[in-house]
């Protein structure tokens, strides 16, 4: 399998399957994967490579329908099967992996795959969610501007774990927020996920909470720092930002 897709070559990996990748996206950077070729990303393919690699099937992340027709009839005359996965929401994650079952092993009924994960994540959450969910905000950058909307797999497991995004639903899933608007959501816990984040990085998003403190009523010792290299690959990691979001979510 060629995966174009970097959640998908991180699920392939942590099911223990490695030996049915024989390439990757541009965008892989685990170290399990560092001798595959490169093969492209959402918006290019090197056909050269996929060529070489002689998949049987190349997963992307667009719709059939959106898929350029030449890509199709390259694909077609390479024999391989373009699998088009969507990955959004918490649900898409289970999915793709039964996609993936059903392409490499031909078994769909039992969904072994997607099984283990709900089994693992279920496993990770020790805890029971808070009677009352807290008020949250998920930020992705230092600034704390770019934030997680609704309607996407972050906020699904913040759901979870008990909590409630305080993003207004009318938003975009992942909107960019100006210091106004930060100022009036007024969380009780934030989560800051910064894959890989460094000293400065942390001392920029410290900074930022610093200035919001005073109308927020809450500080540093509210936030939960995610900083996984991959917190952001919605794909096995959902079982450790469930764990850290259901931990730190029971310290009020």
């Amino acid at each position: 399998m060629a995966s174009l897709v970097p959640a998908v070559t991180n699920m392939l990996l942590e099911l223990g399957e490695s030996e049915k990748l024989v390439a990757v996206s541009n965008y892989d950077t685990d170290p399990r994967v560092e001798g595959l070729p490169r093969a492209g990303d959402l918006l290019t393919i090197d056909w050269e490579q996929i060529a070489a690699a002689r998949p049987t099937h190349m997963v992307v992340q667009t719709p059939a329908e959106r898929t350029p027709p030449g890509a199709i009839e390259r694909a077609e005359a390479l024999g391989i099967e373009i699998v088009h996965v969507r990955i959004t929401r918490l649900q898409d994650i289970f999915e793709t992996l039964r996609q993936l079952e059903l392409a490499l092993t031909g078994r769909d009924e039992d969904r072994w795959w997607s099984n283990k994960l709900r089994g693992e994540l279920d496993g990770a959450v020790p805890f029971e969610a808070p009677s009352v969910p807290v008020p949250t905000l998920i930020a992705l950058s230092a600034d704390l501007g770019f934030v997680a909307g609704r309607r996407n797999y972050l906020d699904d497991l913040l759901h979870n774990a008990g909590g409630v995004n305080v993003v207004p639903e009318d938003l975009p899933d992942y909107p960019r927020l100006d210091r106004e608007m930060l100022l009036s959501l007024r969380p009780q816990k934030l989560v800051l996920i910064l894959p890989d984040a460094t000293e400065p990085q942390l001392a920029e998003a410290r900074a930022a909470v610093d200035s919001l403190s005073a109308d927020w009523g809450r500080g540093w010792e509210d936030v939960i720092v995610i900083t996984d290299p991959y917190a952001m690959v919605p794909g096995w990691s959902v079982i450790e930002v469930s764990r850290r979001l259901t931990e730190g979510l029971q310290t009020r």
